[in-house]
């Protein structure tokens, strides 16, 4: 039997388990190939040299797939920040130089971020198939890479510990241009609304939009990254993030971004 549920995201739900131990239970209908998937992701970046827990099994529970994980004990960063929002900047900087660390990494075991994004943005509803072809036209002339790429890098996914910072969640782990990684992480800041109202959607719009800032900023100090490179990587990020089943406005402000920038209509 699974323990007290610990957390919960868009894909699993995170169970306490055994000593020292958590499960990640995916939702019914995930097929055993997702959590096998993640497991050898999870490999493949602790080879690496990634401090991230480690994977240790694929079980199967009331007809739902999962992967046992060693548990770690932290607070998530995004957490602490909305705690302690005099201390943003220097939460984010060490955010921007845990990626930049990250993408000093190289795994050849890691799928290839660029067929990931072709997968994605094919599987896209919300756009006309002629945006899809200009956009898959676009990212075959943006260069190939073998540098650890989170996919989803962002301070909701960085677990402090006594140990130091932890990544977790690498379900969309991949290998590729450092750049398509930051791009991803710079979209989800452009984008995201999080808040229960009105009050709490400004302010934490003011936060991640100044967390965005610093965090360009502080990367740019340690790894190559100029504006015009960002935002060729942004628009096929953006895209394939329409496959994810977002709320209806992060959507439209997705696909206004992508239609802007291609100057469609």
């Amino acid at each position: 039997m699974k323990g007290e549920r610990i957390g919960e995201g868009r894909t699993a739900e995170i169970f306490a388990w055994g000593d020292g131990q958590v499960l990640k239970l995916y939702y019914s209908g995930f097929p055993r190939q997702s959590p096998e998937d993640e497991l050898a992701r999870v490999q493949a970046v602790r080879a690496a040299g990634i401090h991230t827990p480690a994977a240790l099994d694929v079980i199967t529970l009331d007809d739902r797939y999962g992967v046992l994980f060693e548990r770690v004990r932290g607070r998530m960063m995004w957490e602490v920040i909305q705690a302690q929002p005099l201390q943003l900047r220097t939460f984010i900087q060490l955010f921007a130089t845990l990626h930049a660390d990250l993408h000093q990494k190289v795994s050849r075991e890691l799928p290839s971020r660029h067929n990931k994004l072709r997968q994605d943005i094919a599987a896209i509803a919300e756009m006309p198939e002629q945006i899809k072809t200009t956009l898959l036209a676009h990212l075959d002339k943006l260069p190939e890479g073998e540098a650890v790429c989170h996919g989803d890098f962002h301070p909701g996914n960085i677990m402090l510990t006594p140990e130091g910072p932890v990544i977790i969640d690498w379900v969309d782990g991949t290998q590729g241009p450092p750049l398509s990684d930051v791009a991803r992480s710079s979209i989800i800041m452009r984008t995201v609304r999080p808040g229960d109202n009105l009050g709490e959607r400004l302010l934490l719009a003011f936060i991640i939009a100044l967390s965005r800032r610093i965090y360009l900023k502080q990367y740019r100090k340690l790894r190559p990254l100029t504006t015009t490179d960002l935002l060729a990587w942004e628009l096929p990020v953006a895209a394939a993030r329409l496959s994810e089943g977002l709320p209806p406005d992060e959507t439209e402000r997705l696909i206004t971004f992508v239609r802007t920038h291609l100057k469609f209509p």
